[in-house]
């Protein structure tokens, strides 16, 4: 299943630079999405009729937030460049990014860049950041808080 979506907060659309959007079904992950500016491309696996819920993880802060709308797993794509699935940013879970499935951290790819809890690009390698926590980019488009000891 694929699914083309615009994530909102407050009624206004957010891209990749603050959210990671999840899509799960009976909390196991069944794809994480990437962005190309406003627009959430996801590849989900499934065999059919299964619950399809979503996740929003803040890049910031890493605090994760439920997604208002669900789907049904079918085997077409929901949503298009010019219609896309609109999918509201809910309530905080009460999780944040490492309490997540560890199923999260295989998607990820090769790091891209270290940022700080703000939001501010550090460096390109972990080799040359002090200690502390940072959010970490992949070339994939997701993203992971970490602790550098």
């Amino acid at each position: 299943m694929g699914v083309i979506a615009e994530l909102l907060l407050d009624g206004d659309p957010v891209g990749d630079e603050r959210f990671s959007l999840l899509a799960y079904s009976d909390n196991q992950l069944r794809g994480a999405a990437t962005w190309v500016g406003n627009h959430a491309f996801v590849t989900l696996y499934g065999n059919g009729g299964e619950p399809i819920s979503y996740r929003a993880v803040d890049n910031v802060d890493g605090m994760v937030y439920t997604v208002s709308e669900t789907d049904s797993f079918t085997p077409s794509v929901e949503g298009s460049l010019t219609q896309p699935r609109l999918l509201t940013i809910g309530e905080p879970t009460g999780q944040d990014v490492t309490s997540l499935s560890s199923s999260v951290l295989q998607l990820s790819s090769s790091p891209v860049g270290y940022y700080s809890l703000s939001g501010v690009l550090i460096a390109n390698r972990a080799a040359s950041l002090p200690s502390g926590t940072y959010i970490v980019r992949y070339a994939d488009g997701s993203h992971r808080k970490v602790q550098i000891p």
